[in-house]
């Protein structure tokens, strides 16, 4: 009965109905209508069509789908996928992830990377549904990484096009260890959403780690693996560029000539003057003081001049 359920889902429907009320979240953002966001964040969260969807991307679509948390769940039949729809609201807690560790590319050093359990995965594919319709409507052009519809092409063109006219210096930068400090307390603060979805988010930064049978807690930074994880760190890192654009904002000559492109946790600072990159390099280190980050020195150099 559970198979024929699942198979007779219109997904057509279900996906035009979130994207319907995405829309109006993004519409309301925009216009400054913080009350009427949270309003429609609440009315996707509750909707069947966004639970339904939650749940068919993080059993069915995501590559790592089969991949168990501490639940030991690597996969759902269709109607324990009927089930989890039915079972996905907010809460004020949340299992702790397992911790893996994966080979870092290109390095001999590892990362950490922390894989939430099954329900957790599709009540924060839940949520990132409702949040990336908010943030898509102020993220900064020039931020890539993370989101949907923007490619790595993107960020290369943006670049290419900030030295296509003239020579300038490029300051190319990595952000140390993004994900694992970004300060917790400074982004709940950002994220400025309602109660229920707040508490819910706190829960998950706070939920610990399971790392070779034992369990350890997290004071700092957000998994690397979980489904809304990207999302926060966009939202931690939200505001870079103005930061950058803040210590000449008084000459506008400058601005016109500054390219600030992000991808992730790095990022390049294009300007044709040397000064202007080191002074736009000190704003953001000052800056990301505020989310507890800074800049990794053995894969930053000095600016170097690109015709």
């Amino acid at each position: 009965m559970g198979s024929d359920e699942w198979a007779a889902i219109d997904w057509k429907a279900v996906e035009k109905m979130v994207y319907r009320l995405q829309t109006r979240i993004f519409k309301a953002k925009r216009r400054g209508d913080t009350k009427q966001v949270h309003r429609l964040q609440k009315l996707l969260m509750k909707s069947r069509s966004a639970k339904l969807l939650a749940v068919r991307r993080v059993t069915q679509d995501n590559t790592g789908k089969k991949t168990a948390g501490v639940d030991g769940v690597k996969s759902l039949q269709p109607q324990q996928r009927l089930d989890l729809v039915n079972d996905l609201y907010l809460t004020d807690k949340s299992k702790p992830t397992r911790r893996v560790m994966i080979p870092k590319p290109g390095t001999t050093e590892e990362r950490p990377l922390g894989i939430p359990c099954m329900i957790e995965r599709a009540r924060q594919l839940l949520v990132k549904l409702a949040l990336e319709a908010e943030w898509e409507a102020v993220l900064e052009t020039n931020t890539y990484g993370f989101r949907t519809g923007r490619s790595a092409h993107d960020a290369i063109q943006a670049i290419f096009n900030g030295i296509n006219f003239q020579p300038k210096y490029v300051l190319d930068a990595d952000i140390s260890k993004c994900f694992d400090k970004i300060n917790q307390a400074a982004l709940l603060n950002k994220l400025k959403t309602f109660p229920s979805l707040r508490r819910q988010i706190k829960a998950w930064l706070k939920s610990g780690v399971v790392l070779d049978g034992q369990l350890f807690p997290t004071t700092e930074g957000v998994p690397q693996g979980g489904t809304l994880s990207p999302l926060l760190a966009l939202v931690a890192l939200h505001g870079l560029e103005a930061a950058a654009r803040g210590c000449i904002r008084q000459r506008q000559y400058l601005q016109r000539e500054l390219c600030v492109c992000v991808y992730a946790d790095d990022f390049v600072i294009l300007h044709k003057s040397l000064d202007v990159v080191l002074r736009c390099k000190a704003a953001v280190e000052a800056w990301l003081q505020e989310m507890s980050l800074g800049l990794c020195c053995k894969n930053l150099g000095s600016p170097a001049l690109v015709c």
